[in-house]
């Protein structure tokens, strides 16, 4: 979704010129560093010096924007910072607690609670993850609908499950049949860039404009999941090939539209 940058420790670490050593930091711990700068570690990638770290940083109490610092930039920074209590004026909330021994806040499939606006806690899955300046996780919702949140809006409720192994021609529930020969051809946006969802031979491929970051790097400007197709009272389902429970039902109107999570697709070629 945004590209991720390193930011703020590393800022930091330019202007003090400080190297690695043997000291260690502790997440969601504050430091308190020369010129009114601070800063916690939220979540890191793994225990090596060069895995990337999730920072925010501060500027006299005020959170400045996230970025990410490799575990030896930081490690080089402590000696000249001292710990201080959390910050509680103008400050970013700390990271949510996330299962025993997981690094970072949420995983993709992890059950959790986010705070819609104007609703409250609603319950949810995280369905995608996108690395950036914030970690934006994508959380499925009841009512067919996703929502966009950093860690800030999430609570944890239980890990993922390991996922079932996919098992080819399981339809999703009784009495549903495939797709294959009945419903095929590419869907997408009737006007402007968006989703598309292409069928064929009784399978889905739903693409979908994002931002995808491989190793701090955009590697791409696609997601892309397969499913099976299933259909049956005037639904389409799809069974995802990655063995993901969340619903994604689809409506088939009388027009040849159909209604997705997404929003309306229309035909769009073979």
């Amino acid at each position: 979704m945004r590209l991720a940058i390193v930011a703020s420790v590393t800022l930091l670490l330019a202007l003090f010129g400080v190297g690695a050593n043997a000291a260690t930091f502790e997440l969601g711990t504050l430091y308190q560093c020369p010129n009114a700068q601070s800063f916690k570690v939220l979540t890191c990638a793994g225990p090596a010096e060069g895995d990337w770290c999730d920072v925010q940083s501060f500027l006299n109490g005020q959170p400045l924007m996230h970025g990410r610092s490799t575990r030896a930039q930081i490690l080089g920074l402590l000696p000249r910072c001292t710990t201080q209590s959390p910050v509680t004026t103008g400050a970013a909330a700390p990271a949510a607690a996330g299962p025993a021994g997981v690094d970072r806040p949420y995983h993709v499939h992890d059950k959790v609670q986010v705070n819609a606006s104007g609703v409250g806690w609603m319950d949810g899955e995280v369905v995608s993850i996108a690395d950036g300046i914030e970690t934006e996780y994508k959380v499925a919702v009841s009512g067919n609908r996703f929502l966009l949140a950093t860690y800030h809006d999430l609570r944890f409720v239980s890990a993922a499950p390991p996922p079932p192994a996919f098992q080819p021609g399981q339809a999703p529930k009784p009495g549903l049949s495939s797709c294959a020969g009945k419903f095929e051809g590419r869907y997408g946006p009737a006007e402007g860039p968006g989703p598309t969802i292409t069928f064929h031979s009784g399978k889905a491929t739903l693409r979908e404009p994002d931002m995808v970051m491989t190793d701090g790097k955009l590697s791409g400007t696609t997601s892309e999941r397969a499913a099976e197709c299933w259909m049956g009272g005037g639904k389409i389902y799809l069974r995802w090939v990655d063995g993901s429970s969340y619903d994604f039902p689809i409506d088939i109107n009388d027009d040849g539209t159909i209604d997705t999570p997404e929003g309306e697709l229309k035909r769009k070629g073979g």
